[in-house]
This record gives structure tokens, C-alpha cells and sequence, in this order.
């Protein structure tokens, strides 16, 4: 089974303005996995987490998306914004609702649109277990 190196930590970077990118890096400092947001004055938008790097065990495939899913509601905390919401694939349908407190809707294409207000997204967060089956399908597929 293939893995990424350890640790695994996360970044920020501003792309653009009103456009920030949370990033995974393994320990050798390879991106494997990245959250796109943008964001205006009150509320934030998060679209396109992605696995850039396929070859992390499962486990730390499942960790590296809960290290995403903070790092991006720790920053839009520190820019103000009050309210978040975020289109899921179905494959993170779990993660979503366990994360925003919501069932959310589902569109024509099975995608889960979930919202909150930040501190109750940020609060579930930083208090999720990170027992990978809860967030994950039983195959640890994310």
C-alpha cells in the first residue's frame, strides 16, 4: 500500500482577492490534497476539495481532509466571514453534513449544498472525531 510521508500539515495561500486555497502537504512538502474558496464580506464558498497526490493510505487520505476542512474555517474565521457553505460530492456527503450541522439539499447531479454559521462549522470541526468510518464510506473511500 502506497503512503504519503509524515506529517501531514496544512497551509493557506491567497490566490487572488477574495479567493483562498487551503493546501495539504506531505512531510517531503508535496502538495496531496487542496480546498478552493471564495469568499465576500459576510460569507464564504467552498468548492473543488480534491486529492492531488492518489498514492495516501486511506487513513491519511481521511486525515488530510479534515486538516483541509480547518485550516479553511480557521482563516475565514480570522477574515470575518460569519457564514459558510459548500457544495459536496457524494463521496463527502458525511463529512459535510457531520461538519455544517446540516442535511443539506441534494442537486440533480447528487451533490449535497450544506450551510452554517461559521463558529457552529468550526466548532463541529475542531471536535470531530477523526475515526475515519464516520466521515468516509466502509472502504475508507473518500
Amino acid at each position: 500500500m502506497m503512503a504519503w510521508s509524515e506529517p501531514l500539515t496544512a497551509r493557506v495561500v491567497v490566490v487572488e482577492p477574495w479567493h483562498f486555497r487551503a493546501d495539504v502537504l506531505a512531510g517531503d512538502g508535496n502538495r496531496v490534497a487542496a480546498l478552493h474558496v471564495t469568499y465576500s464580506d459576510a460569507s464564504a464558498s467552498a468548492r473543488g476539495l480534491r486529492l492531488t497526490d492518489p498514492n495516501g493510505a486511506p487513513r491519511q487520505k481521511v486525515r488530510a481532509v479534515l486538516l483541509l476542512t480547518r485550516a479553511a474555517l480557521d482563516f475565514a474565521a480570522g477574515l470575518g466571514i460569519r457564514r459558510v457553505h459548500a457544495d459536496a460530492a457524494p463521496r463527502l456527503a458525511r463529512l459535510a453534513q457531520r461538519v455544517f450541522g446540516d442535511q443539506g439539499e441534494l442537486d440533480t447531479a447528487g451533490n449535497l449544498h450544506v450551510r452554517a454559521e461559521l463558529y457552529e462549522a468550526r466548532s463541529n470541526a475542531i471536535t470531530l472525531d477523526t475515526h475515519p468510518e464516520l466521515v468516509a464510506d466502509a472502504d475508507l473511500n473518500l
